[in-house]
């Protein structure tokens, strides 16, 4: 997260703890004989679970001086989690969830973050610049409240987790029309996105996930026929 220390830990560790928690917890979804209104409450409070341990060890980590003395770690969280016939939205910060149906896109979160003007010395006639500032964060302080919801999937969704530094420069349309420009080839509609950015100034980190639901599986795609990751 911009203007914090060791913003890149603070990622790589929630990344790490929420593959950890997912890989430990996600057993408990599967036993028999659940029903489905268990499974989804069920699944709700696995991600605020998962959340609040990866906000609660990056605060230690961050108030042990790891990275700078006392520094303030922070990052966002975008989270998609498939189950079933659905998929739970977890959400801390300005990172964003899009769910793409059709022709159309949807956006699945609201940024926690707050606008204001940046001062310019009077002398100056440029307008002045917006800014701004991310009102929470998974680390930045002891506790944190994740935005958290449920939505139905059907085959042919697509779901697109972004940083700030693809959505401060790509609209939501340029997301849906570049995805679909790229068919089935979602490494070209990651690296089309992240191309768009970068050729606007870029001067954010751009990160963008993309899945897609399928009908069937087949067991020997390679794992980036679903999913496509770039950076």
């Amino acid at each position: 997260m911009g203007g914090h220390d060791a913003g890149e830990v603070a990622s790589r560790m929630a990344v790490d703890i929420f593959a950890d928690s997912a890989s430990r917890g996600v057993g408990a979804l599967r036993a028999p004989g659940r029903k489905h209104s268990q499974l989804r409450a069920m699944a709700s409070e696995l991600v605020i679970d998962w959340t609040e341990r990866a906000n609660a060890a990056i605060y230690r980590r961050g108030g042990s001086g790891v990275g700078a003395p006392k520094s303030r770690m922070g990052t966002t969280l975008a989270l998609a989690f498939f189950v079933s016939d659905f998929v739970v939205v977890g959400h801390v910060g300005d990172s964003r969830v899009y769910r793409m149906r059709g022709e159309r896109i949807e956006r699945l979160t609201d940024d926690h973050v707050v606008m204001a003007e940046a001062k310019r010395h009077a002398a100056d006639p440029r307008p002045p610049r917006k800014r701004k500032f991310v009102t929470r964060a998974l680390g930045t302080r002891s506790t944190v409240e994740p935005d958290v919801s449920l939505h139905e999937i059907t085959p042919g969704d697509a779901f697109v987790l972004c940083s700030d530094g693809l959505t401060d420069l790509v609209t939501d349309e340029e997301i849906l029309t570049l995805t679909r420009r790229a068919g089935v080839n979602r490494r070209l509609a990651v690296r089309s996105l992240i191309d768009l950015a970068n050729k606007r100034g870029g001067p954010d980190n751009v990160t963008v996930v993309l899945a897609e639901v399928l009908d069937d599986v087949d067991e020997d795609a390679d794992e980036t026929d679903i999913m496509a990751i770039e950076r």
